[in-house]
């Protein structure tokens, strides 16, 4: 009589894995800024910079529309309010380069993104100083 194994094979029994593709990383972008524009020698002047794919930690840059140079805009702080909103605070030199202005933010992650021309720098108007004439009162003869 000829005998007749019967292997089974038994595999485990796996939940299905589902591959999931690495999700792209949020774009960061700026939008605007209000309010859009200053005059030269402003100091502390709150900005609030709207875009979408901030995070907490992000930074705000200014720089001359086409350029790294930050023209003689210094950021003091930026404030994450919300994903789509941060406050930046900024001064403005006396010297300052005048004219469009783009606005970069970046992440604590590395990622950045740019709104170009978003905010502007103007001539410092010079106060006008009005100094009244002298009056030519003649001395009046009494007697």
């Amino acid at each position: 009589m000829k005998r007749f194994y019967l292997w089974l094979l038994v595999l485990p029994v796996c939940p299905m894995l589902t591959m999931v593709p690495p999700q792209a990383a949020a774009q960061v972008s700026v939008n605007s800024a209000n309010p859009n524009n200053t005059a030269q020698s402003t100091v502390d002047l709150d900005v609030i910079v709207s875009g979408s794919g901030f995070k907490k930690g992000a930074k705000a840059q200014w720089f001359v529309s086409g350029t790294t140079n930050p023209g003689g805009v210094t950021v003091n702080s930026t404030s994450f309010n919300n994903s789509g909103q941060l406050t930046a605070n900024i001064s403005v030199s006396a010297t300052a380069t005048t004219g469009p202005f783009d606005i970069q933010v970046t992440n604590t992650d590395g990622r950045t993104g740019k709104g170009t021309e978003l905010f502007a720098v103007k001539n410092k108007v010079a106060s006008a100083c009005i100094v009244p004439a002298p009056l030519n009162i003649a001395p009046v003869a009494t007697g």
